[in-house]
């Protein structure tokens, strides 16, 4: 037996190898990208990031004592003595599997540093990954919700924020839906305007207005949060109070 509600979870900032994209994961550690650096980092991972769980692992996987190898190793060492907590592997299934009951549930990511960031890029990949297992699918299965969505998806395009967008790309055919709030949509970063296919912006108090790619724009009423109903207050009687007086028919 499950008991029946809707649970909230807040997610730790935690980064898995195997699904963060590698170009991110270098930019992030601050490593230039266009360098042979970088470029190195990002065939290891590739070739590897698959098999490891922390950083430092992939220092065994480096072939060759060149100047670049050797760097590179470095790199994944000091990361893994710096970072070494923040990566762990996931069980990206759990986070996608409805309960018995076939209720939801919310999980929050708070994403203020580029190591926060990150973290959100691997989960929504390893979601998206979880999503596929399961084939493709016209309704929505996983949803993203993003507050203050042009810090995320800015404008300013970076490997990360690319990253991103590739995702949600990638498995979007697959039940991965997501909701951005902005202030204004021009502060988003235009792929991920162009890949959504709605809008909805407040008109008045209680009305949004909705445009979408299949049907004209329309309005729609707010619920309101709780229905109104008349509920009436009765005393309980306590154990030692006499018993009511019964009706008599005549």
């Amino acid at each position: 037996l499950e008991p029946v509600g809707f649970s909230v979870e807040e997610l730790e900032t935690v980064i898995d190898i195997s699904a963060v994209p590698p170009k991110a994961l270098v930019e992030v550690v601050g490593v230039r990208s266009g360098t042979k650096t970088a470029a190195k980092m990002v065939e290891i991972l590739e070739a590897h990031g698959m098999d490891v769980e922390k950083p430092g692992e992939l220092v065994e996987k480096i072939e060759g004592t060149d100047l670049v190898s050797l760097r590179v190793g470095r790199i994944f060492k000091a990361l893994d003595i710096k970072m070494g907590g923040v990566f762990k592997r996931v069980s990206f299934a759990s986070l996608v599997s409805l309960s018995s009951t076939g209720l939801g549930g919310a999980h929050v990511l708070e994403v203020k540093t580029p190591w926060d960031h990150l973290a959100l890029v691997s989960y929504v990949a390893g979601i998206g990954r979880a999503l596929e297992r399961k084939g493709k699918s016209e309704n929505v299965r996983f949803a993203l919700f993003v507050e203050n969505a042009e810090k995320i998806f800015t404008r300013t395009e970076n490997p990360v924020t690319k990253a991103l967008m590739e995702v949600i790309e990638v498995y979007k055919d697959y039940g991965l839906g997501w909701v951005l709030e902005v202030e204004k949509d021009v502060l988003l970063n235009d792929m991920v305007l162009a890949l959504s296919e709605a809008k909805l912006g407040a008109v008045g108090e209680n009305d949004v207005g909705v445009r979408t790619l299949v049907r004209r724009p329309y309005r729609l009423e707010i619920r309101p949060y709780l229905t109104a109903a008349s509920i009436e207050a009765r005393p309980v009687p306590s154990a030692s109070s006499p018993p009511a007086p019964q009706p008599v028919h005549t």
